[in-house]
């Protein structure tokens, strides 16, 4: 039999939940969607303009014409807090992108042009990945059915008690 040390042991420690969560399914369409979907757009020569906010002291029209900004940073940060469910969430968020661009540059716009081609270019690499994707979709609706019902469960619970405390 193996004996660990104890720092190996502590190690093994602190790796087992960090490799669980590993393996939930939003964590790994999170990572999914990242890896294959969002960083392909970092490299695309036009991106720049997409990287972070829009300056509203650059371009202070911007904000009365653009009710709700979006731009590749604050897409990877809802991927780093798993604010998707699936790649539609996060393919709205890049036609958001693209349908800002055209809303204040114009459709004919080069920026606008490389907007539309980034989310086309984002959605090709979704659909190359529907079947892995697909799979991840639905398991990250079975968790979510699984803590509504916890939730809810948790919600008749009080009321239980509280009727019982008067």
């Amino acid at each position: 039999m193996l004996r660990l040390s104890g720092s190996e042991e502590r190690a093994g420690e602190r790796e087992g939940p960090r490799a669980d969560a590993q393996n939930k399914p939003h964590v790994q369409l999170a990572k999914l969607l990242r890896q294959e979907c969002l960083n392909p757009m970092y490299a695309r020569p036009g991106c720049r303009p997409f990287v972070r906010p829009v300056s509203t002291k650059t371009f202070p029209l911007y904000k009365t014409k653009i009710a709700k900004p979006m731009d590749l940073s604050t897409i990877k940060s809802r991927l780093e807090r798993y604010v998707y469910r699936d790649r539609e969430g996060f393919m709205a968020d890049m036609d958001l992108i693209a349908t800002n661009s055209i809303t204040f540059n114009g459709p004919e716009h080069p920026i606008s042009k490389e907007a539309l081609a980034m989310a086309r270019a984002a959605r090709a690499a979704c659909d190359s990945f529907d079947d892995e994707l697909g799979a991840l979709e639905d398991r990250c609706q079975t968790q979510v059915v699984a803590a509504e019902t916890a939730l809810d469960n948790a919600n008749a619970r009080i009321k239980q008690l509280e009727l019982q405390l008067g």
